[in-house]
């Protein structure tokens, strides 16, 4: 591509908030714009930006010329990127993908001994994690955002509740305190026996996990 200076530099801005998405406020989603809106999907520019990608990009939904052809062959790339990813991530680094994983959720299950309403859970909860606002409900938050779930997990570790959080996580979160979540994650790992390495990277402890569950 030959671009002279001024067209290169807006290809290159073009291009970042298409896949990084970006807070601008002629880039935000049109739910970001107003009081409840904002509310709702605070933290979730990103995933905002990255769903509209799936649908209008891969999936072609707004486009009155899709081609039925050419949305099976971007489903097949996107499908083929994404596991990569998690063989890389899960396998390689033997840490949580950050992108939905319907068979290897299934598959746990399968292993923990899960019913067939257990596992249509997982795969149900594994398919609603990249949308916006309801994506967070697959772990057990609420959709009302994330002020909502921060005021009840302060709720919930001032009255003492089994697997609250430390009163430190929310109270940090409402002082915007940087790194504060992370460091929270770090202790936690390591007081599940996790080595430094592990607990930086973010390693997947499966039987810390399944204690959670059976604590609950």
């Amino acid at each position: 591509m030959k671009y002279v200076e001024r067209d290169a530099v807006r290809y290159a801005d073009d291009l970042v908030v298409r896949t990084q998405g970006s807070g601008s406020p002629g880039d935000l989603a049109a739910i970001q714009r107003n009081t409840a809106g904002k509310a709702l999907t605070q933290f979730q520019t990103f995933l905002i930006s990255d769903w509209d990608f799936f649908t209008k990009e891969v999936l072609q939904m707004r486009n009155p010329e899709r081609n039925i052809k050419e949305v099976v062959n971007n489903a097949a790339k996107f499908a083929l990127t994404t596991t990569m990813f998690n063989v890389l991530f899960e396998d390689v680094m033997n840490v949580q993908s950050p992108f939905p994983t319907p068979i290897r959720d299934v598959m746990r299950g399968y292993d923990e001994g899960d019913n067939a309403v257990q596992l249509a859970w997982r795969l149900g909860g594994s398919a609603l994690e990249p949308v916006p606002i309801i994506g967070a409900s697959r772990y057990g938050k609420s959709i009302a955002g994330p002020i909502v779930n921060t005021l009840t997990d302060l709720t919930r570790s001032l009255a003492d509740a089994p697997l609250s959080p430390s009163p430190f996580d929310p109270l940090s979160k409402f002082a915007g305190i940087p790194g504060s979540q992370q460091v929270a994650k770090t202790a936690r790992a390591i007081k599940r026996g996790e080595n430094p390495w592990q607990a930086t990277v973010g390693w997947y402890n499966r039987e810390g996990g399944k204690e959670r569950r059976e604590q609950r």
